[in-house]
């Protein structure tokens, strides 16, 4: 299979070859060259297909049953007596051992 930056590799050694964005002036020109084509068209190309996988796992995923506890409203009710300054999700998070913070950090 031929990467994208070998399909796009010149007689240049680097493979660059300098072109001007179009419709740009001399100020305001911005220098692109096939490696930065290259890099974008690669970068592309893997979000494409991590779209595809996670768009997959997910459909496995939500196919799957969850056992929810037959006691799950009364722990988020006991919960949120304890920690009156957050939220119901907040609650749901704690008891399945997720920590909020965590949580948020990873997005």
């Amino acid at each position: 299979m031929t990467r994208p930056q070998d399909a796009l590799a010149s007689a240049h050694d680097d493979g660059v070859a300098p072109t001007q964005a179009p419709g740009k002036g001399k100020a305001g020109a911005h220098t692109l060259t096939r490696k930065t084509f290259a890099e974008t068209y690669a970068a592309f190309k893997r979000g494409r297909e991590a779209q595809a996988a996670l768009r997959a796992e997910l459909m496995r995923l939500n196919a799957m049953p969850v056992d929810v506890r037959a006691d799950l409203e009364r722990q988020v009710r006991d919960w949120l007596e304890e920690n009156r300054e957050e939220t119901w999700d907040d609650a749901i998070k704690a008891i399945m051992g997720g920590n909020r913070d965590e949580d948020e950090d990873e997005v």
